[in-house]
C-alpha cells in the first residue's frame, strides 16, 4: 500500500484507443481532411422544476449569455435559442429574416415544448429523453499559432 500515492491513471484517448482502431483512424482522417471545431457540452438539470418551467429557462438563458461573454467562446447552442419552426404560425417565407426561439412573442410555449420533446433534431440531443436534462453546446474559437 505504501506505492499507492505514487499511482497514476492515464484517462487519455491515446492510452484508451489501440493505435491500430479502424474507427480512430477514419476520425483522424476526417479531422485532418476537415477541420472541425471543438466544443464542449455542459447539461442542466433543475430538480426541483420542469426544465420548461419560465424560471429555470431564464437561468439556461443567463447562463448562456454569461458564457457567451468568455473570449475564447464562438457560440453557445441551447434550448432558448434553438430555432423553432413547427410552432409558429407564420408561413416559413416570413420565419427566414426572424427564426424564432422559445423567448419569442408568437411562440406558443406549448406547441415549442412539444416541437422540442419530439423533433427528431433535438429529442435526445438538446433536450433528454425523459425531459429533465437540457444540453449547451459551447463552440470554441479556433487558436490560431
Amino acid at each position: 500500500m505504501s506505492n499507492i500515492n505514487n499511482f497514476k491513471l492515464d484517462a487519455s484517448a491515446d492510452t484508451l484507443i489501440l493505435d491500430d482502431d479502424k474507427d480512430l483512424k477514419l476520425f483522424r482522417e476526417i479531422n485532418d481532411r476537415y477541420e472541425s471545431n471543438e466544443f464542449l457540452i455542459l447539461t442542466v438539470t433543475d430538480r426541483n422544476k420542469d426544465i420548461f418551467a419560465n424560471e429555470t429557462l431564464e437561468y439556461i438563458h443567463n447562463l448562456t449569455l454569461e458564457i457567451e461573454e468568455f473570449a475564447s467562446v464562438q457560440s453557445v447552442t441551447a434550448i432558448t435559442n434553438i430555432p423553432l419552426v413547427s410552432s409558429s404560425k407564420k408561413p416559413l417565407t416570413e420565419l427566414i429574416n426572424n427564426i424564432p426561439n422559445i423567448f419569442s412573442k408568437d411562440i406558443d410555449p406549448e406547441l415549442a415544448q412539444e416541437e422540442i420533446l419530439t423533433s427528431p433534431i433535438y429529442k435526445d440531443l438538446v433536450i433528454s429523453q425523459d425531459a429533465k436534462t437540457t444540453a449547451m453546446q459551447v463552440t470554441l474559437k479556433k487558436i490560431l499559432n
